[in-house]
This record gives C-alpha cells, structure tokens and sequence, in this order.
C-alpha cells in the first residue's frame, strides 16, 4: 500500500498550481522566516516596553488589530469551507 503521505506530495508538488508547489517546496525556510520574525518582534516589544511604555499599548494594539483583521476572517473561511457539504443532497 502506498505512503499516503507520498502520494498527498507528488500530487500538490505536480499540480497545475505552481504556487501551491512553491509554497511545499519551501516549507521549512518559510517557517524559519516567520520565526525570525516573531522574535525580532518579541524583542522590539520588549525593547519598547523598557524604553517607552506608554506606546507599547498602541504598538500592541496596532500589531493586535492587524493580526485579528488578517486572521480571523481567514479562520471563518476556513471553517466555513470546511462545514460546507462536498455534494448537495437530495432535494425534498
């Protein structure tokens, strides 16, 4: 019996969607990217927090609100494609 893992691979990696490929293909560097980021993040708040207090609330809410804006309507779309039916029923 086939790796389902495998053959999930082979079929994204050698579809019609180059981008879809690129973005398996580089996995592993984009999630050192984006860890990077978040501690160069942690840092700059933490550096701000000493420094400035009183704009580290506005940082933090800025930083809150476009996170929120990006995720969240990601998140309901995600879960809204996911509790849709594949095939429509019978009809009554």
């Amino acid at each position: 019996m086939p790796d389902s893992n495998s053959t999930i691979e082979k079929s994204l990696s050698n579809s019609n969607r180059p981008l879809i490929g690129w973005f398996h293909r580089h996995q592993e560097i984009l999630w050192w990217l984006h860890s990077l980021y978040a501690l160069i993040l942690g840092i700059g708040m933490m550096w701000l927090g000493a420094r400035k207090f009183a704009y580290l609330r506005i940082a933090i809410f800025y930083i809150s609100f476009i996170w929120l804006s990006g995720a969240g309507p990601a998140a309901f779309a995600a879960m809204s494609y996911r509790s849709a039916p594949s095939q429509p029923g019978p009809e009554i």
